[in-house]
């Protein structure tokens, strides 16, 4: 009698640590998926900002917008005696 209680206990304690065992890993499954979710509209966050950084580089380095600000500072051409080559 003792021996089949001390048994059923056992299995429970058993069935419930494995019951247990599963909902946590459901827990970190949802846990982990919101996660994902996060750093990938992150990530969606980031490559629109890269993408608006790149057009703002290419609006500041434009050739005619610096042409604009060398006219403005006085700026002229170097003479071919200013110019080095360096091989």
């Amino acid at each position: 009698m003792k021996l089949n209680f001390f048994k059923l206990i056992i299995f429970v304690l058993i069935g419930f640590f494995i019951l247990l065992f599963y909902v946590w890993l459901q827990i970190s499954s949802e846990r982990l998926g919101y996660d994902l979710e996060k750093l990938r509209l992150r990530l969606k966050e980031e490559k629109n900002l890269n993408t608006q950084l790149k057009i703002t580089v290419d609006s500041l380095s434009s050739p005619e917008r610096l042409g604009e600000i060398a006219n403005e500072m006085n700026l002229q051409p170097p003479t071919k005696s200013q110019i080095i080559e360096i091989e």
